[in-house]
């Protein structure tokens, strides 16, 4: 243990690096689901027992964009998973079609990159044995978290919160842990921890 220096920053620890960004947040609520709750407080809900779970890996430091109800911009939580040199950026959401309440099911984002596309494999694997949500598939999508990460990096739909089934089921905490398993077991799966 004495060879051991305490690590200054999560940077130096040796462990994985794995920022969680908890969608929206503060004064961008994200979507309104169909019982009027702002998205916000479903992704911060989720993205902090995936951290719960994270923090019982030993091989993995994990880092949040927020832990409260606040917004970082999208440049922010960008800068802040290339600044730590992150192993793994994963961006949770609730999807949303108000035109179309019907919609449903779990669809995960990646942009371009190889690495990426096989952690959102991973995890979207996981999401829909965990849940059992339709199968929206993985995409490539062009969303700033994503595109301009250097890393690995994902962002989750996990269902609709226009469809009053699947708000129901992720506002419930049983689905929540669930989904925060599965989220936490695609990432180890990528990492190969």
């Amino acid at each position: 243990m004495v060879n051991d220096p305490a690590p200054a920053t999560p940077v130096n620890s040796g462990k994985k690096i794995v920022v969680i960004d908890p969608g929206h947040g503060g004064s961008d609520p994200g979507t309104i689901s169909f019982t009027k709750k702002p998205e916000k407080i479903l992704t911060l809900a989720l993205g902090l027992k995936v951290q719960a779970l994270l923090q019982q890996e030993p091989g993995i430091e994990v880092i949040m964009t927020r832990e409260t109800d606040i917004y970082p911009t999208r440049s922010e939580r960008v800068k802040l998973a290339n600044d730590l040199k992150a192993d793994v950026f994963v961006s949770i959401h609730g999807n949303s079609v108000k035109a179309a309440p019907q919609v449903s099911g779990t669809e995960t984002y990646y942009y371009q990159r190889e690495s990426s596309k096989e952690l959102a494999d991973l995890i979207h694997k996981n999401l829909i044995k965990a849940l059992g949500f339709q199968d929206r598939g993985v995409k490539n999508g062009n969303y700033q978290v994503i595109r301009e990460t250097t890393m690995s990096a994902v962002l989750l739909e996990v269902g609709f919160l226009s469809n009053k089934s699947e708000e129901e089921a992720m506002m419930s905490e049983t689905n929540q842990n669930k989904a925060a398993q599965a989220i936490v077991d695609g990432i180890k799966e990528y990492l190969t921890l």
